[in-house]
């Protein structure tokens, strides 16, 4: 089933409703800090998967001590805290009538414009 971004956003914003979160322009802050928390925890998953040895591409050989189960697991975990990213993230722009459709898709067309690197050598 294709889904756009803005039925997405919709339908999360439904379901957030009706588990009684609110969101709207009075809490704005407090959303887009709960979207740094969920990238902190994506961060923290990826330094376990790195401290592990392991690799975000499971198809590789797995670590040589410890068990594919755990490096899965934690895939796994990365994966949901990214989910959580795009659900406040999704979630926000409903409660705020923001069509991020057309955002992203005039940023792209703008970012295509863009020089490499936005001219920065480094």
């Amino acid at each position: 089933m294709e889904i756009s971004l803005n039925r997405a956003a919709e339908e999360i914003r439904k379901v957030s409703s009706e588990h009684g979160f609110y969101a709207g322009w009075g809490n704005v802050p407090e959303k887009l800090m709960l979207i740094v928390t969920e990238l902190a925890e994506a961060m923290e998953m990826y330094r376990k998967i790195k401290l592990g040895g392991y690799s975000l591409r499971v198809s590789l050989e797995p670590h040589p001590i410890l068990p594919l189960k755990n490096q899965e697991e934690l895939i796994s975990k990365f994966s949901e805290e990214l989910a959580d990213v795009q659900i406040r993230l999704l979630d926000l722009t409903a409660a705020l009538g923001i069509d991020l459709e057309k955002a992203i898709l005039e940023k792209h067309e703008y970012n295509k414009t863009r020089p490499y690197k936005h001219g920065k050598e480094r």
